[in-house]
């Protein structure tokens, strides 16, 4: 166990998350062993009487191990919602063993929450031009004969036969535009108003199997619930006598969020996918003037569409990011993450896997052009800072390409930090 020093502070501080009611001088939190915990050093005006849900963010690259990050934490902090009394040796209620291999946690207060559920159709995102590699040729040969998606995506070939590089003009599923954050952020707000799991959306198909997650990590399941127990047994006589089975106080509430765009930077608006349409698609002489007329103000309007999705987007963003108690970025080398993303199951070509002819945002090249360059240009603000552990709120894994176990721990000490700070802060309002 690591200890913690404190030391009294005047400062005002507001937690975006908390009521303003009574106020109150409290205490900051500082580590020993140095961690920079800038999400709260104090906090006043809290109402104790009402229960209120704890979120924590988690992102990073895809195949980065934010879901499976998010659905262990969800089960481990599972065992000590409100509304469970679990037990040192169970892994998890019996009234949730029938529905591990769903992607939510049943229990009342603790739920996990997917960006992927938020996508907006294909045919509706920003279009973007990138290449075919050779280990795309097979698929990209049967993409063209035969499209799954054929409204979507349009190939340009190279050389004889088809035998060169492959140009694919298609959507852009891995932009900002591509998610809808504004339910986003009222699926993440109708927890804390309501306290209750957010009902699943069906169609988001988790590929990641909670009950196998489960059984295979075991051993870090116990070990951290053992270490929160741990956590809770320093709780004062006062605290526990007026919280009683909670962790921390009135938090009655676990929401884990996970999604490669929660923390990502806005750029402005990219209409290279307009320039490259409206160069290829010019009307000929022999075309009327008062339909070339049409064209272009089609691709005025596509234009400003553009424009008003990305802007609605960034301020659904802005305003998530305030729901967020806590926020979790989990960096990943490019060789890594593209290794895991090309050999689970849905980017495994049909039969044997879920990748149909047609689907080019499943392709290596989509991958290198698209998906790789947006993941450093977005987050070049948290990647720029190699080896700070907190940056502008965000704490930062310091070790590239971890392990799960490595990672679980990691994310429960940050969770404990936080419900310490809360806790003290707690316990210097309730002194008063």
């Amino acid at each position: 166990m690591e200890y913690l020093g404190f030391s009294s502070t005047n400062l005002p501080f507001h937690h975006p998350r908390l009521p303003q009611k009574n106020s109150s001088s409290v205490t900051v939190l500082k580590r020993l062993d140095n961690r920079k915990l800038n999400k709260i050093e104090t906090t006043e005006d809290i109402n104790q009487s009402t229960p209120r849900a704890l979120t924590v963010a988690i992102s990073g690259c895809t195949s980065s191990g934010k879901t499976t990050l998010a659905l262990l934490l969800s089960e481990i902090f599972s065992a000590f919602s409100s509304k469970n009394k679990s037990t040192e040796n169970s892994s998890s209620r019996e009234s949730e063993k029938d529905n591990l291999g769903n992607s939510q946690a049943i229990t009342p207060f603790t739920t996990t929450i997917h960006q992927d559920s938020f996508f907006i159709p294909k045919a509706d995102c920003p279009f973007v031009q990138f290449n075919s590699t050779n280990n795309d040729k097979k698929f990209v040969k049967e993409s063209i004969a035969q499209k799954d998606e054929k409204p979507v995506y349009t190939y340009s070939c190279t050389g004889t036969k088809g035998e060169g590089i492959v140009q694919v003009v298609g959507p852009n599923t891995d932009c900002i535009e591509a998610v809808n954050f504004s339910n986003l952020l009222r699926e993440v707000q109708a927890t804390h108003i309501k306290k209750i799991e957010p009902q699943k959306i069906t169609r988001f198909k988790e590929d990641a199997d909670k009950k196998k997650l489960v059984e295979q990590y075991s051993g870090v399941i116990a070990s951290m619930r053992k270490k929160i127990k741990e956590h809770r047994a320093l709780t004062t006589i006062k605290q526990a006598s007026r919280y009683g089975e909670n962790v921390a106080g009135n938090i009655n509430g676990w929401v884990f969020v996970e999604g490669f765009l929660l923390f990502s930077k806005s750029k402005p608006p990219d209409h290279g996918s307009l320039e490259f349409l409206e160069n290829t698609g010019k009307p000929s002489a022999e075309v009327p003037e008062d339909l070339q007329m049409i064209a272009k103000k089609d691709f005025t309007f596509m234009e400003k569409e553009l424009t008003r999705m990305k802007e609605e987007s960034t301020l659904s963003k802005e305003a998530l990011m305030e729901e967020f108690d806590i926020k979790l970025f989990l960096p990943t080398s490019k060789d890594v993450a593209k290794q895991r993303r090309m050999s689970r199951f849905p980017y495994v070509d049909f039969p044997a896997g879920g990748r149909h002819p047609g689907q080019m945002w499943k392709s290596e090249g989509y991958f290198d052009e698209v998906v790789w360059k947006g993941y450093e240009d977005s987050f070049s603000w948290l990647l720029k800072e190699t080896g700070k552990e907190c940056i502008n709120g965000v704490f930062v894994r310091t070790t590239v390409d971890d392990t799960v176990e490595n990672t679980v721990e990691w994310a429960v000490d940050i969770i404990l930090d936080f419900l310490t700070s809360w806790e003290m802060n707690q316990e210097g309002i309730l002194g008063n």
